[in-house]
């Protein structure tokens, strides 16, 4: 999962603090995991991911969305 990491960058939002990004990407579990690219634009969504999970979504997002 680490080699997939590198091929993102990671933005941390506090759920508290930023209610209009919360709400722009329909957050309401923690934690929440979300694909976008540059612009902003979702791709893909996970709640509550196991690492499992993540890692093969990390490629999968990677492999089809590559900008």
């Amino acid at each position: 999962m680490i080699e997939q990491s590198r091929r993102f960058v990671c933005v941390r939002v506090d759920y508290d603090k930023d209610e209009e990004t919360s709400k722009k990407y329909g957050v309401h579990v923690i934690p929440d995991v979300r694909f976008a690219r540059s612009n902003g634009d979702e791709i893909a969504a996970m709640e509550d991911p196991d690492p499992g999970a993540l890692a093969a979504q990390m490629k999968k997002v990677a492999d089809e969305y590559k900008e």
